[in-house]
């Protein structure tokens, strides 16, 4: 175990899936990255890609070779940072964050102090926090018009985080609003029906994503197999936002209280 030290180095390591687009990077992580250096000015921000092949496809066409975890983390100790925050822009508590988590636990002795912050929605209480952050966003959308948040789907074939959150937009009063993902529950062919029932005309597609990168161009917005396509086949007029969960101020403020409620829990029980 590492020595407790007179002089503590803090640091805080954002993770995120990454992104080949650098306009969304900009947008979403680049901006989330800026609020934790405003929130913790004591500490020094690092940041991780976990994706692979995104970090795959970046070397190849940037150059940029971006960290992994397990890159930041060495990193870190390199300087000598004692103290560590990761802190994921991850949306759920999918498959990405219980590979982040492993791999951040594999340094826990190497440091003083290391925790980990939880995901965007990682319980019913942040769900009713975010519904208001989101819905503002588009509180001119006449109740008439379909609200369809589309998520990446978080790979974990029992999990019921999605439609949990499309419980508590019903709950909520939002009739007119659905999740559904690109990959698992609740899928697209499922909300179109109960999108039929409400004979309404116009859908808009709203990514459920951090950041609004390739998922929403080709996948949501463009080519033939898009949600976007589909629903116009259906006979449907559909508008596509293009906004990631990153871009928006009061959302990255959220990261932020989930980083801060991290460094002050009881080491041992972080992330769960």
């Amino acid at each position: 175990m590492v020595k407790k030290m007179k002089e503590q180095r803090k640091g805080l390591l954002a993770v995120s899936l990454g992104t080949s687009c650098k306009d969304a990077e900009k947008k979403s992580i680049n901006s989330i990255e800026h609020c934790f250096q405003e929130a913790f000015p004591e500490r020094k921000i690092y940041r991780a890609f976990s994706s692979e092949r995104i970090r795959s496809i970046i070397k190849e066409r940037q150059g940029f070779d971006y960290p992994n975890i397990g890159m930041a983390m060495e990193e870190m100790l390199r300087e000598k940072v004692t103290h560590v925050i990761v802190q994921p822009t991850y949306i759920w508590k999918g498959t990405e964050y219980e590979k982040m988590r492993k791999e951040a636990e594999k340094y826990k002795g190497e440091f003083h102090e290391l925790k980990m912050g939880s995901p965007l929605l990682s319980s019913i209480k942040d769900m009713h926090n975010v519904i208001p952050i989101l819905m503002e966003e588009f509180k001119d959308i006449p109740s008439k018009e379909a609200l369809v948040f589309v998520g990446h789907g978080n790979g974990l074939k029992k999990d019921n985080a999605y439609a949990a959150f499309d419980s508590s937009l019903k709950e909520a009063g939002y009739r007119n609003a659905w999740i559904t993902v690109l990959k698992g529950e609740p899928c697209f062919h499922r909300i179109l029906n109960k999108i039929k029932t409400l004979q309404v005309q116009i859908v808009h597609l709203i990514p459920l994503m951090t950041v609004a990168g390739v998922h929403v161009f080709r996948d949501i917005e463009g080519g033939d197999g898009s949600l976007c396509t589909l629903l116009t086949k259906e006979g449907f007029q559909v508008q596509c936002h293009k906004k990631g969960m990153g871009e928006y101020q009061e959302i990255r403020e959220q990261f932020v209280s989930r980083a801060k409620a991290a460094e002050i829990m009881e080491t041992g029980s972080e992330g769960k």
